[in-house]
């Protein structure tokens, strides 16, 4: 288990900064479309959840914009690609944890119900 543990690390170092960069970026702008797509249609037509939509996109929305921005700056700038790396590792490994945290409040306070 370790030792598959230890390869797959060994290949992951081996990918460029430049394509995690890029990833970095579709997946932020795949996060962009879901999210202003949701809240362009809470606008539109108001709906129960239109709060929780707001209240997501008004986190989520800004730091997708960081990823892409910081992102665009480090593929132009070499020096800044490990920093700029380091920042979206923990932008991750908190919504990660974000993430978590709403489903364990859902196992634990079961599905909410629409008004």
């Amino acid at each position: 288990m370790i030792e598959a543990l230890r390869t797959l690390l060994g290949k992951a170092a081996g990918i460029p900064e430049k394509g995690l960069l890029w990833v970095n970026v579709g997946l932020a702008c795949l996060v962009a479309v879901a999210h202003g797509g949701a809240l362009a249609i809470t606008h539109a037509k108001p709906s129960p959840d239109a709060e929780g939509i707001r209240q997501l996109a008004m986190f989520s929305l800004p730091i997708t914009a960081v990823v892409i921005v910081t992102a665009a700056a480090a593929l132009f700038r070499i020096n800044l690609r490990h920093w700029v790396l380091s920042v979206h590792g923990f932008v991750l490994a908190g919504s990660a944890a974000a993430a978590l945290l709403w489903a364990l409040s859902i196992f634990l306070e079961g599905i909410p119900k629409s008004a």
